[in-house]
């Protein structure tokens, strides 16, 4: 049988560089303010004025939703407002220090995983020669820096060219 379960926030504290949640099961996390520049940019009553529910917590003064979920996966906030607030403050990006290191070989399961698509999806560009990755016996092997450079890419398909008409 496989089981499920679904992570939910008990309580929330805050400290001065970071809030920390205790989960229903025992876990606690701690996440910095910098990983959500919203956050960060609130005044210490903003951020307190939150409400838990199931698997998020939700701030609706600094428009704000982390699912607990994406914490637990190791995952910043990935909106325009957040690339845009590192660009002018690079000293507060947290993605840098995610990164894998470049040496390292992933399984396409595990890579999978770290991009947040299916196996059966990567395992497809791999062998249409979209992600480059290397065979070793009866499995693909993807290097991490060929996945920190398709994570710094822009989501979404590539815009097509305008047609300009000359006569």
């Amino acid at each position: 049988m496989n089981l499920i379960i679904e992570p939910e926030a008990q309580s929330i504290s805050f400290g001065k560089t970071a809030f920390t949640l205790a989960l229903k099961d025992g876990r606690t996390l701690s996440v910095p303010y910098s990983w959500f520049p919203r956050l960060l940019m609130g005044t210490p009553q903003e951020r307190k004025n939150c409400r838990i529910w199931g698997g998020s917590v939700s701030w609706e003064e600094l428009d704000e939703d982390i699912s607990i979920e994406a914490l637990l996966a190791g995952k910043p906030d990935s909106s325009a407002f957040a690339h845009e607030y590192w660009a002018q403050h690079p000293e507060d990006d947290p993605r840098s220090s995610l990164s894998v290191s470049s040496n390292v070989e992933l399984s396409i399961t595990e890579a999978a995983k770290r991009m947040n698509i299916s196996r059966q999806r990567l395992t497809v560009l791999v062998q249409q020669g979209r992600i480059p990755a290397r065979r070793f016996g009866k499995q693909y092997l993807i290097r991490a820096s060929d996945l920190n450079r398709l994570a710094e890419r822009k989501a979404g398909r590539p815009q097509k060219p305008l047609m300009t008409v000359t006569t």
